[in-house]
């Protein structure tokens, strides 16, 4: 892990990196509950995260403000979605963000729906946590995909 200056604190991209493992073991393993705490262990208390999209139709989708509801996503996430194919094509980075740039198919499981779409998963990075989450992705077809019509 690189540090800054000797310090011990995480740098915004050994925070991206952090995030992309844990999310891989999570994906691992995605009933059990120490997997998305080792995730949600990387955001700070008072989070600004936000996935686009109608929580009534995605319910992973929608704004959250706390690690636990942070941690909580991530089974919902399960529940709703098969990953199919991810892969991150470059995380950028400098002292405060962090943004993974990559593509994704996931089918989802209520429907059997494949999702096809390029991401970016943007972080702010405050004394080594995560203080603001963003992703961006074809929030319109994953609606689509969702929708039984």
């Amino acid at each position: 892990m690189s540090h800054i200056s000797g310090s011990s604190t995480p740098s915004p991209r050994d925070v991206a990196d952090l995030y992309l493992a844990r999310v891989g073991a999570f994906w691992g393993a995605p009933e059990d509950p120490k997997k998305s705490a080792a995730i949600a262990d990387l955001f700070a208390d008072d989070v600004d995260w936000h996935v686009a999209g109608d929580p009534a139709l995605v319910p992973w989708a929608g704004r959250r403000r706390t690690r636990d509801t942070v941690c909580a996503f991530f089974p919902v996430l399960a529940q709703g979605v098969e990953p199919r194919r991810y892969e991150v094509k470059r995380i950028l980075a400098d002292d405060t963000m962090a943004v993974i740039v990559g593509d994704l198919t996931s089918a989802i499981r209520s429907t059997g729906k494949l999702v096809e779409s390029p991401f970016a998963i943007e972080f702010t990075v405050l004394d080594g946590k995560i203080t603001h989450y963003q992703l961006h992705e074809d929030s319109y077809a994953v609606a689509l995909a969702a929708s039984v019509r």
